[in-house]
């Protein structure tokens, strides 16, 4: 039995080296033993059942879906890369980026009543995202709309397409004229005078043919017009040197005046000829003069540029005004890239008043949306045109500022000053950089006074005041702090000499503290409280996890430590709620302060020893709710005039947009929940028409 199964199996080892020996290619029963051990065998055995093929394709499905994934995210963001900084991390910028809510109905916006600083920083007026002189929601910087007729967006097109038919015609008409001028001006002998009024009656002439006309009158008489000064000096020679009598002096005097007389009269008529056949039948030289028909066809050139450019501005005007109207992103966006083209492709041919206008514009419009990088290029062109002007530097600081690039903008002002050292707008940018970026108090409050004092437009700015105040603070010059903080009171840059937020309502009540009843949120408050041990212990799981907490980051820490974990900013839920999912549930039901897109809402952590400097919020459209949840003793807040402190599982209420300031002198960590909640009087109107901050 076993030698039967070993024959077997000898039987089916040799079955298959057989089967193997086409493969290798080398009859292996026949290597010498010798020779085996430098043989290297290469044996692929290749069975393919579909298993590999179904691999791959499965793998190629896969591998498309996700690049059509990739390819839908790419779409889905595209263009958002251009806002530079979100705006609410920008000390100087204001905070609106572009219309709020692209998809509402028309809302009457003159029922809200701004406050804003009277911003004066350039001649364009402005919105709340920009550095321009007036906060309003929604400005009408220029008169843009074309007639009534020009709402509807057919009638709009329809007046394009007249104003295109109407330019053919002129541009016929004017070709017709030019032919029956044609032979008169052959004959005719060109003067300067002509030539200046040539150019001023077609606007768009080039500099360059400017100057080659105004060559032409000196070169026409520069060999035909005798000099006379050297006849002139040898009569005076024979004057002298003559001994004759008086009556043969002056006969001789009378010939010599005779004969100059005709000699002139001669060269006269010679110039005339020459003027002449010149004019009409002389073939310009190489590089001289050019013909009439090189003319004319410049001429037409030039006039159909003129026609397209100012087709060019009137479609650009018509879609910004569209977009105010619409109050659409999406239709601004059109016409920003409309001014962009019309500067591009033809800055060189518009005159200095219109390329000012536009380029202006332009830029105003990418701040208004946020497109601060982009607005950079046009700033460029502006300053390369006119670069004796220091406006324009200045506002490319500003759009630096905008987007919360201090470095770069320290830079544009330096240069600006060292040029123009006294230039005031320049000053108290230049200020307003140095405290926030260099921290250089000293410094920052002499440039911003200096640029105050000069009370150049721009300069009158809450900004600018509010920066020396607090500079002057941290110097610990109280006194002089205050008197700059009353002087912006009283020419209205802040609503009171301790209520100095720079975006606000008018109509509001401002009241450093408040109650649970006076916010008219009573109910919504006290559900609150009656989890503040839930929230407290999960704000001290958090607490006691390293890394979860961050420090603040507006520079208000005097001494000691103060970080902060935020659960809702702007009206939206951050991706911390994932860590503190019952806070944030509670929250979610209390819409006031959900919603409020103002405001925050996050966890507060002193150490003992800390002080925060005296400093303002923002803005009066919100109340300020601290929840106790761990308070030691020796813990205070001043607000205004007044100072109070926490209790654990109570409210504490205030107004943050009233200078405040806080002190824990005790031990132990201290830790609150702040909840921003709109103010009460506020309409649903203005709280939707309201960008975040």
């Amino acid at each position: 039995m076993s030698g039967d199964i070993q024959t077997r199996q000898r039987r089916k080892e040799k079955r298959k080296q057989k089967r193997d020996e086409p493969a290798i290619g080398v009859d292996t029963t026949k290597i010498k033993e010798s020779e085996k051990k430098d043989v290297q065998m290469h044996i692929h055995d290749q069975h393919d059942h579909g298993v590999g093929w179904c691999a791959k394709i499965v793998f190629f499905s896969l591998m498309a879906i996700l690049a059509g994934l990739v390819v839908l995210i790419v779409l889905e963001n595209r263009g958002q890369s251009d806002v530079d900084t979100p705006l609410s991390e920008s000390r100087f910028s204001e905070y609106l980026q572009g219309w709020v809510d692209e998809t509402r109905e028309e809302e009457h916006h003159d029922e809200v009543h701004f406050t804003p600083p009277d911003d004066d920083e350039h001649d364009d007026d402005g919105h709340e995202t920009t550095a321009i002189p007036d906060d309003e929601p929604y400005p009408e910087e220029k008169d843009y709309s074309t007639p009534e007729e020009n709402n509807e967006s057919e009638e709009l097109n329809a007046e394009i397409n007249a104003d295109e038919s109407t330019q053919d015609e002129q541009s016929d008409n004017q070709e017709d004229d030019d032919d029956d001028d044609e032979t008169v001006e052959a004959n005719e002998t060109p003067s300067n005078n002509d030539d200046e009024d040539e150019v001023e009656t077609r606007g768009d002439q080039q500099p360059e043919e400017v100057d080659d006309k105004e060559d032409e009158v000196p070169n026409m008489f520069e060999d035909s017009t005798p000099f006379e000064e050297e006849d002139n000096d040898d009569d005076f020679e024979d004057v002298i040197d003559n001994d004759v009598g008086e009556d043969l002096l002056l006969q001789k005097l009378a010939e010599q005046s005779e004969a100059a007389a005709a000699q002139a009269d001669e060269n006269q008529e010679e110039t005339d000829e020459a003027e002449a056949e010149g004019s009409s039948s002389q073939i310009p030289k190489e590089g001289g003069e050019k013909s009439y028909l090189d003319q004319l066809l410049e001429d037409q050139v030039r006039m159909d540029n003129s026609e397209e450019i100012e087709e060019m501005l009137l479609e650009a005007k018509i879609t910004d005004a569209r977009a105010e109207k619409e109050q659409s992103n999406k239709r601004l966006m059109e016409a920003i890239e409309l001014y962009k083209d019309l500067l591009i492709t033809h800055g060189d041919k518009l005159n200095a008043s219109i390329f000012k206008e536009v380029a202006e514009r332009c830029i105003e419009r990418m701040r208004f949306i946020g497109k601060f990088k982009a607005a950079v290029k046009i700033h460029r062109l502006l300053i390369e045109r006119f670069s004796d002007e220091p406006n324009y530097p200045n506002q490319l600081a500003v759009t630096y500022l905008l987007g919360n690039h201090l470095s770069e903008a320290k830079l544009i002002l330096h240069e600006i000053l060292m040029r123009w050292r006294f230039n005031g707008f320049a000053l108290v940018h230049y200020g307003f950089v140095l405290k926030n970026l260099d921290k250089d108090y000293e410094n920052a409050a002499l440039y911003i006074k200096e640029g105050i004092d000069s009370n150049e437009p721009g300069t009158q700015d809450g900004r600018f005041y509010f920066n020396l105040g607090d500079a002057l603070q941290r110097l610990g010059k109280n006194d002089e702090a205050r008197e700059v903080y009353k002087k912006g009171a009283k020419i209205g840059l802040f609503l009171s000499e301790h209520q100095r937020s720079l975006y606000n309502v008018d109509h509001l009540k401002s009241t450093p503290f408040w109650t649970k009843v006076q916010t008219t949120y009573k109910d919504d408050l006290m559900e609150i409280q009656k989890y503040w041990q839930l929230i407290r212990d999960e704000g001290l799981k958090l607490l006691s996890e390293d890394g979860r907490f961050s420090n603040e980051a507006e520079n208000l820490k005097d001494t000691g430590d103060w970080k902060q974990f935020e659960l809702f900013a702007r009206g939206r839920k951050t991706k911390h709620c994932m860590l503190a999912p019952i806070t944030c549930q509670i929250i979610e039901n209390f819409d006031a302060a959900a919603t409020c897109k103002r405001g925050q809402v996050k966890f507060s952590v002193l150490h003992p020893k800390t002080h925060i400097h005296s400093h303002t919020g923002p803005t009066n459209c919100r109340v300020r709710c601290h929840l106790g949840l761990k308070v030691p003793e020796k813990t205070f807040l001043r607000v205004a005039d007044e100072t109070r402190s926490w209790k654990d599982g109570e409210w504490l209420i205030f107004d943050d947009s009233f200078e405040h300031e806080v002190w824990h002198n005790g031990t132990g960590l201290r830790l609150v929940l702040i909840v921003d909640v709109w103010h009460p009087q506020l309409t649903d109107l203005e709280k939707q028409s309201m960008s975040p901050i």
